[in-house]
C-alpha cells in the first residue's frame, strides 16, 4: 500500500493528468494579474501554444518527484492521447484509463481494466478549457530568459507561477505551483516542465518537493475503452 503521502499525491496526479488545477484566491489579492509583454508571450502558450492541451498531438511524459534533499521520492507515467483520453499511474504500479468521463484501473498500460466510479464533471471538455483559461488568467511571477540549453539542446525557457479557481463542483479543490517550462524553439512543443512549491486543497502551504516532467511525442498514440 502506498504511504498516505504518496497516495494523495497519486490522486493528485491523476487529476493533473486530466486537467483540473484550481486556485487560491488569497494569493490574487497580494498581487494583480500583470500585462508586460512577458506574461503575453506565457498566456500565449495557453492561447494554443504548447500548454494549450487542446493544441497538442499524443505524447507520453515521466514525471519523477523529488525530495527536498533530492532523493526520488516517486516516479509516475502519462499517456495523453487527448485531454478526454488518458493513461497514467505510478511506475510498476495500478494504471488509470480515462476515456471520456468513463475511468477504468488495471495493473498494466495493457490491463486488463476493472472499470472504476469517478467524480468527473458532465461537461469535461468545458471543465478543462475553463481550467485552462484560469490557469493563463492566474499568471504572476512571470519571467522569460529566453534560449537556453537542456542536456545539449536549445529550449525556451519561461517561469511562472499560476493556479485556478477553486471548483466548487469538486468541494473547493485548488492546486497550483510555480513552474518552469522548456519549449523545443523548432516544433513548438513542450519538452520539459519543473514544478515547485506545489499547494493543493489538502496541502494549502506550497511544498518543498520538486516535480520535473519530461515529454516525447508520438502520432501513433491512441486511446480508447476496453472492449465490453
Amino acid at each position: 500500500m502506498l504511504p498516505t503521502r504518496a497516495a494523495r499525491a497519486a490522486a493528485c496526479f491523476f487529476t493533473l493528468a486530466v486537467g483540473q488545477f484550481a486556485f487560491n484566491p488569497s494569493a490574487l489579492a497580494q498581487s494583480s494579474a500583470p500585462d508586460d509583454p512577458c506574461t503575453r508571450d506565457i498566456r500565449a502558450l495557453y492561447e494554443g501554444g504548447a500548454l494549450d492541451p487542446f493544441a497538442q498531438p499524443p505524447y507520453r511524459y515521466e514525471t519523477t518527484v523529488f525530495n527536498e534533499d533530492g532523493s526520488t521520492r516517486f516516479e509516475f507515467v502519462t499517456v495523453f492521447d487527448t485531454p478526454l483520453k488518458s493513461m497514467s499511474g505510478l511506475k510498476g504500479q495500478n494504471m488509470t484509463l480515462a476515456i471520456g468521463r468513463r475511468t477504468w484501473t488495471g495493473p498494466s498500460p495493457d490491463g486488463p481494466w476493472t472499470e472504476t466510479p469517478n467524480q468527473l464533471p458532465e461537461d469535461l471538455a468545458a471543465f478543462h478549457k475553463a481550467n485552462r483559461d484560469q490557469l493563463a488568467a492566474n499568471l504572476r511571477d512571470t519571467a522569460c530568459p529566453g534560449l537556453v540549453e537542456v542536456e545539449g539542446k536549445p529550449r525556451l525557457r519561461y517561469d511562472f507561477t499560476t493556479q485556478t479557481d477553486p471548483n466548487p463542483d469538486q468541494g473547493g479543490t485548488y492546486f497550483g505551483a510555480s513552474y518552469s517550462v522548456f519549449i523545443d524553439p523548432d516544433t513548438g512543443h513542450l519538452m520539459r516542465q519543473e514544478q515547485t512549491g506545489p499547494f493543493a486543497h489538502y496541502q494549502p502551504q506550497p511544498g518543498t518537493e520538486r516535480w520535473v516532467m519530461v515529454y516525447s511525442y508520438d502520432p501513433a498514440i491512441s486511446l480508447s475503452a476496453p472492449a465490453e
